[in-house]
């Protein structure tokens, strides 16, 4: 059993090579997949991990193991490793006490949600995607509800444990010349249910119906939800991560205090927000989570740290410890683009022309130290007055830094499927490549 005690042994024992930091994870893992109409495969996993790092002046040592049971090989792996690792250029530390604010993550209407109930819900977005128009056919769904927990304590006795809930699903729809995809993720069962999964997707499959060639040309862009949560994910998040900063590999190196994007652009960092994808009252070392602004009115306020990339610039780290794994490992929590004084629906009907991009393809390829990017973009359409027409798959390339500074409107309604909390938002031009 996972407890106070069984960590605090686990420590105790662990003291006599050096400061300890013990995690653990048990994760519940629901799953239903659709193939068309019918059920293709149905799980439940239940899953543990136990972490463990050991730190000694300048050396640290990490292990981990599924079986809880062994314990002290996991410590003894890592306490190895430490010995035979190098030495980082600064003393390492970890975590001290501090009272942290409750942030509440968990929804008991989701653990309870059984077989019946889970069927019910895909059978009932599967419905609504059908009852939208009677050309469309169901390609795939995938349903997924996952309850964790969380432990941690270290040597410094701070110790916390979490509980996690999350409902997902992702459907696929499709008509003879057109398909429409659309996903979401939750930590309430409520918001979920709300959320007219079915209906979009068919609705974006029925709007992307005979898209037609244009030609390459240089015109503003709408960015939708998913595609620019990407966008921010990939290429500007790790540029505000003080490892990244560290060793160079950051154009803003440097930049604090200076603008860097268009005044209309504020971002910050929160992991305080109750029912948010990315929110802890901890990070990984066990820091207290803070609320911290990025960008302010287009100048850039702050960088993001763990313990040790913050220990190098005498500063306090700001609780963005990503894993005990990795040192240092830094990465973004709910990283919320702050909404803009248009709804998404005027921008669109207030633009004479524009595109609009619902899904970018090919991230991976995207030049992360530069921001250069060429990507394919799928269910994109012209927008011309308002309407909407559907183009035949294309690719677009810019850069997105140069982007950030040609900002034309944010829109008020935002939304969160990844880290990145986001509205829609307008750059003054792409490039279209047909």
């Amino acid at each position: 059993m996972v407890d106070e005690d069984f960590l605090r042994k686990i420590v105790r024992e662990g003291e006599k090579y050096g400061m300890i930091e013990v995690y653990v994870t048990e994760k519940n893992t629901t799953t239903l997949d659709f193939e068309k109409n019918e059920i293709d495969s149905y799980s439940n996993k239940i899953s543990k991990s136990l972490s463990i790092r050991v730190t000694k002046k300048r050396k640290f040592g990490f292990s981990q193991t599924s079986d809880l049971h062994k314990w002290k090989e996991c410590l003894l792996r890592a306490v190895k490793v430490m010995r035979a690792s190098n030495d980082f250029d600064v003393e390492l530390k970890i975590s001290e006490k501090q009272k942290a604010r409750k942030v509440i993550c968990y929804d008991k209407k989701i653990d309870k949600l059984d077989f019946d109930d889970i069927l019910k819900i895909c059978f009932n977005q599967i419905d609504e995607a059908k009852n939208f128009d009677n050309r469309i056919e169901i390609q795939k769904l995938g349903f997924s509800k996952g309850i964790d927990k969380e432990y941690f304590m270290n040597s410094n006795n701070v110790f916390f444990k979490n509980k996690y809930s999350s409902v997902a699903m992702d459907i696929s729809v499709k008509t003879e010349n057109s398909i429409g995809q659309e996903i979401h993720t939750s930590r309430t069962l409520k918001n979920f249910l709300s959320f007219e999964l079915g209906k979009n997707a068919a609705e974006l499959c029925i709007k992307s119906m005979n898209p037609i060639r244009v030609k390459s040309q240089k015109l503003p862009v709408i960015f939708d939800y998913h595609s620019i949560s990407e966008l921010f994910s990939i290429i500007l998040i790790p540029h505000v991560c003080a490892d990244r900063v560290q060793i160079g590999r950051s154009l803003l190196k440097g930049k604090i205090g200076e603008k860097v994007a268009d005044e209309k652009l504020t971002i910050i960092d929160d992991p305080l927000i109750d029912g948010a994808l990315v929110s802890q009252a901890y990070d990984a070392e066990g820091t207290v989570s803070m609320r911290k602004k990025i960008i302010e009115n287009g100048v850039l306020r702050n960088f993001l740290y763990d313990i040790l990339t913050a220990s190098r610039e005498k500063k306090e780290s700001t609780g963005n410890c990503d894993t005990l794994a990795i040192r240092p490992s830094v990465y973004a929590t709910n990283f919320i683009i702050k909404s803009g004084g248009i709804k998404e629906k005027e921008m669109i009907e207030d633009s004479k022309k524009a595109l609009f991009v619902k899904f970018v393809i090919g991230t991976h390829l995207i030049n992360q130290i530069s921001g250069d990017f060429s990507l394919g973009i799928e269910n994109s359409f012209l927008i011309e007055k308002g309407r909407w027409i559907p183009i035949k798959r294309a690719m677009i390339s810019g850069n997105f830094f140069n982007m950030l500074n040609k900002i034309e409107q944010i829109g008020k309604e935002k939304r969160q499927e990844n880290e990145v909390l986001s509205p829609v938002i307008k750059f003054k031009e792409i490039q279209l490549i047909t």
